[in-house]
Formats: structure tokens, sequence, C-alpha cells
């Protein structure tokens, strides 16, 4: 009788800490992050390992980094990092999907034992964030620390080389997925190489793959589709969604926002309108923006205007994008006035114009000859908007100087583009001299031509 009372003290400890663990789980799974935290401050039992890496989890599902740092105090405090591995994998994982790739990195050196999976979560923040240079120098690291990459890895990889166009690489890459024999087994890896090399625009890469590849989904498909799209070669990316039908493979949005594309750089209207009506059909108009956008773009395109005005003007949310498109297809059509009225309206429903917005109008005001009114929306770009002017601006404006015969403005304008300018610009100057009978400066043009200089 005297081992009774340790015995049910311990057995109480334990169901005391498992039913706090359980209504912790509770909170984590309906997505409430705070009560989770709450019941695990005012329990007296320390929450088991495994609640530790559930709220981790859910830290880093989140972007919840102040309970983050809550966690890694408590882990910290109670030595786990050096007794756990999971616990070490989650909290590196925690910090790399809150974007804190120091911190992820500065735990990672703490860990006693580093695994495939340390490294990959590692790996995996990096390239998601846009560092690919220091994913593929982590990944070097591995194989020196005697750690061969899973499929998880290989997808990071695969990620961090087509942002960088690291190309090199990538191929070396692509060779050890094919030794590993990871195409014939593992559909991300596949997807990936193939997204990897539609990314560089290397389409021929691209399709090898995609041939080789046993089983296709949607993500597949829509990789190669975009591809074309890249590359100019719509009239492929067609062709290729048409496979995808006939093939049982159900489009999404990515599909019909590739797919669009192509139709606007084909000019298929017919096969546009036949999207807008499956667009329809799946209510995508309602609940996605960028769907509208590409829909109002692909029409403009392709000159049907009145399409175009008529999605716009029922689009429930109208972007920059939209706004944008359906100003370039009113300049693409010579309809100048109305490009001009949507800049007013636009702007006077507060949506600040962008780049391309301001090309847009240029062009506008370049096919029309207005001297004045491009010289107000040239300096209202960067002092109403801070837009910085970029080399197509600057190529628009130095094209309405030399047309309104304003040769001093022009030359001007070319010496305020921050890296010179490029072959268009002089050949547009050059016929503005012929145009006007300048030979004298046309004779310098010439010879910046001719070398290929500024």
């Amino acid at each position: 009788m005297k081992n009774a009372a340790p015995a049910t003290f311990a057995k109480h400890a334990c169901d005391s800490r498992c039913s706090w663990d359980n209504v912790i789980h509770g909170c984590i799974r309906c997505g409430n992050l705070r009560d989770a935290f709450k019941s695990m401050q005012e329990a007296s039992i320390q929450p088991s390992c495994h609640t530790f890496i559930a709220l981790l989890k859910a830290c880093g599902k989140l972007k919840d980094v102040e309970n983050g740092c809550i966690l890694h105090a408590e882990i910290a405090t109670n030595g786990l990092l050096q007794t756990n591995q999971f616990l070490g994998n989650g909290l590196v994982d925690m910090y790399a999907k809150c974007g804190m790739l120091d911190k992820a990195r500065d735990v990672f050196h703490t860990l006693p034992y580093r695994d495939v999976v340390t490294w990959t979560v590692l790996i995996g923040g990096y390239s998601h964030h846009g560092h690919g240079e220091e994913a593929l120098c982590l990944y070097d690291k591995m194989l020196l620390d005697g750690i061969y990459p899973n499929a998880i890895t290989f997808c990071c990889l695969l990620k961090a080389c087509g942002s960088i166009q690291a190309v090199d690489k990538g191929t070396e890459i692509h060779g050890h997925i094919d030794r590993m024999g990871l195409l014939e087994s593992n559909l991300y890896v596949a997807n990936a190489l193939v997204n990897m090399y539609s990314k560089w625009g290397m389409c021929k890469k691209a399709e090898n793959v995609f041939e080789m590849l046993p089983v296709r989904d949607s993500i597949t498909w829509n990789a190669l589709i975009s591809g074309y799209v890249k590359c100019g070669c719509g009239e492929k990316a067609l062709k290729c969604f048409e496979k995808m039908q006939g093939q049982g493979v159900s489009p999404n949005i990515v599909t019909f926002v590739s797919v669009l594309k192509a139709c606007g750089s084909t000019r298929n209207a017919r096969k546009g309108v036949e999207m807008h009506g499956e667009i329809h059909r799946y209510r995508l108009l309602e609940t996605n923006i960028f769907v509208g956008s590409v829909l109002v773009e692909m029409y403009a395109k392709c000159g049907l205007l009145p399409n175009a005005r008529d999605v716009f003007d029922n689009l429930p949310i109208r972007t920059i994008v939209s706004w944008t498109a359906l100003m370039a297809g009113y300049a693409q059509l010579g309809d100048t006035s109305n490009v001009f009225v949507m800049f007013e309206g636009m702007v006077g429903e507060c949506i600040k114009p962008n780049l391309v917005t301001f090309v847009v109008v240029l062009r506008a005001c370049s096919r029309m000859g207005l001297f004045n009114k491009s010289q107000t929306y040239f300096q209202v770009m960067s002092k109403d908007y801070g837009i910085i002017p970029t080399l197509r601006h600057h190529t628009w404006m130095v094209d309405i100087c030399g047309r309104a015969g304003k040769f001093d403005n022009a030359i001007a304008m070319i010496n305020k583009i921050p890296f010179g300018p490029d072959q268009i610009v002089w050949k547009n100057l050059l016929g503005a001299c012929r145009s006007w009978g300048n030979a004298k400066l046309g004779k310098q043009v010439f010879q910046h031509l001719l070398h290929g200089s500024d």
C-alpha cells in the first residue's frame, strides 16, 4: 500500500497533462491559437512535446511570431531542444514560415543533431522568401555534412533555381532527381521540375520532362501551359489546354488565367469567348479578382472593347490591373480620348496608377501628338505618385518630343535616362529627324546607332 500513493499521483499527473493537451489541441483545431496559449499558461503541468510541436506548427501557419517566441522560451527553459529533435525541427520551421530567417538559422546552429528535415525546412524558408542563392548555399553545406536531400528538399531547391535563373545548378539537380528515379515516383518533384524549366522559358526542356511522366495532374499541365504563354507560344498553350481537357483533367483558376493570356496574345476571340462561358459557369468572376482583370485584358487585346467594357463594368472590385487593361485596349484601337477619361475615372476612385498605366497614357499622347499633355503626365508620375520613370517611359517621351519637332527636349530627355538609351530610342529620334529634315542631328543619331552606344 506504501507504493500506491506515488503510483496514483503519477497516474493523476499523466491524466492531467493529457487533459490539458487535449484542450490545447482542440483550440488549435478550431483555429483559436489565443485560447490554446491561455490554456497552456493556466496549466500547472508542462504540455507534452507533441503539443509543443502542434503549437509551433499553428504559429508558423498563422505567421504568429510573437507567440512563437514565447514557445521558444518555454522550450529552451526546459532544455527540450537538446533532447527532442522534432521540437528543434518545428522551431526552425516556425521561424522560417514567419520570415524570420536569421532566427531560424540561429536555432538551426544550436541543435545537437540535424537531419534532412532540419536542413529542408531551412532551405525551404530561404527559397520561399526569395533568397534562392542562400538556399542553394545551404544545399551545398548539407551535402558536405553528409545529408542527402529527399523529395521535399528537391522541390525547394528547384523553386530556388527557378527564381534566380540558376540554370547550371538546376540542370545538376535534375540529374540527381533522374538518378534517384523521382520523376517516376514523385509527382511533386516532377511538377517542380516542369515549373522550373517553364519559368526559364525553356519550353522544350519542360516538354521533355512532361512527356516522361507516368502521371500528370492539373499542376503539371498548368506549369507547361504557363511556360508556353511566357515563351510567346500562345497556340501551343491552347493546344496543350485541349489535350488537358481530353484527358479529363479539370481546369482551375491558374489554368483559366494562362489560357486567357494565350487567347489575348493570339487574338483568338472565339476561344476567349468560350473560356468566358466556362469562367461564368464556375462563378469565378464573383470570387476571384485577378480572373476578371485578365478577362478584360483578353477582350481588349482581341479588339472586342464592348465585351471588355461589359466585363469591367460588372466586376465586383476593379483593381489597377483591370483599369489599365481596358485603357490599353482603347489605346491599341486608337481611341485615345477614352484612355484619358478612364485615367481620370480611375484616379477619381482613388486607384493609384502604376508603371504600366503611365506607359499606356504616354503611348496615347504619342499617338495624338499631345506634347504638353505628355509633359504633365510625366511630371505627375514622379511628383504625385512617386514612380521612377523607366526606359519605356523615357522612350515614349523622346518619341513624343521628336514627333513635335522639339529636339532640344528630346536630347534633354535622353540625358535623363538612368542607364542610357537603347537602339529603339535612337531609331525613333532618327525617324523624327527625317520627318523634320533635321540632317545635322540625324547624322549624330546615326553615329550612335552605328556604334551601338549612347
